[in-house]
Formats: structure tokens, sequence, C-alpha cells
């Protein structure tokens, strides 16, 4: 058996035989479990991009729902994750939330509060669009929209459907990201 790490050799767990499973495995089951504390030195072996690509892949709680994913994506970001990383159709984490709508409410202000920026063709087009498509027109969503565009949102650019934001905003009843977008 080869010694382990010191980052993960000093974890507290001397005595016990090393476990055998990737890194990745290992925080990912932590997290569904809300085990963070005994990750941080598991952690230290994964790059910002392995963390950041986990802000979009975070794991359903026991109970099958998505629970404290503000705060798994505060953690992941305090570890060092790159919130860039592009996916799949070539989405950030951020653009993946803001297409999935009010469903994605927690994940998106966990992100603006870390800064992580909005800015960037249709974000705030899929946000709306998925507000428009889930039937979700409240206040709390306006002034969500309100931040994204504050931080850097792009006003123009269309949805994937292509209807453009002002058009959304109007459908949505949002006065307030009516006027902010023609003005």
């Amino acid at each position: 058996a080869y010694p382990l790490p010191a980052a993960v050799a000093d974890a507290g767990n001397a005595g016990a035989p090393p476990t055998d499973r990737a890194p990745i495995a290992l925080l990912r089951d932590a997290m569904r479990e809300g085990r963070f504390d005994d990750v941080r030195s598991v952690v230290g072996l994964l790059s910002p991009a392995e963390l950041g690509a986990e802000l979009r892949a975070l794991p359903q709680a026991a109970n099958g729902a998505a629970s404290n994913m503000g705060a798994r994506i505060d953690w992941l970001l305090v570890q060092g994750a790159d919130a860039d990383v592009r996916e799949g159709l070539g989405d950030t984490a951020m653009f993946a939330f803001l297409s999935q709508g009010p469903a994605a409410v927690g994940a998106l202000q966990a992100l603006l509060r870390r800064a992580v920026s909005p800015a960037g063709a249709g974000g705030l087009a899929r946000f709306l669009a998925a507000c428009v498509t889930s039937d979700h027109a409240g206040r709390g969503l306006e002034s969500l929209a309100l931040d994204l565009l504050e931080r850097g949102a792009d006003p123009y650019a269309n949805s994937p459907a292509g209807d453009p934001p002002l058009a959304l905003a109007v459908r949505l009843g949002w006065l307030r990201v009516v006027d902010r977008l023609v003005a």
C-alpha cells in the first residue's frame, strides 16, 4: 500500500484503513449527506475545474429533493470551485440554473452572493422564458431578474426560442423589468 498524501493523512482518521474510492465520489457522497466537514481533506485532491463541475451536478438529498442547494454552492465556491467551467452544451453553472428559472432560485442567489457573473448572451432571456413556461410571476422573481440586470445579464439577446427579454417581461407583467429594459 502507498502512503496517503499529507492532505488526506491528516484528516483525523488515524488507524482507519484508507478508502478505495475516487475523491470526487467521496465528495459527492458527503455532499448528498450534508457532511461538508468530512471531506475538507479530500477537496485538496480535486482541481478547481472538478469542483466547478460539481456546482451543476449537485447530488439529490436522501429524500430525493435538492436540499441546501445554496449552502452546497457556497461551500464549493469557498473551496475554490471554478464557477466558469463549461459542460455539455457549453453552459456555465449560472446559465444552466438560469434555464431552470424558479426551480433554481436558491442556486442563482447563492451564485450571485459569491459574485458569479450572469453576463453572456441570452442569460436574462433564459430566466424570463423559464418563468413564463412555469407560470411563475412572483415579485421575488421580478427582483431576481432586476438583480441579474444590475450584475451584467444581457438585456438584448433572445431566449433559445427566439423571444426577446422585453416581450417575456411584458408576458410576466413585470413592469419594473420592462422599465429597466426600455431605459
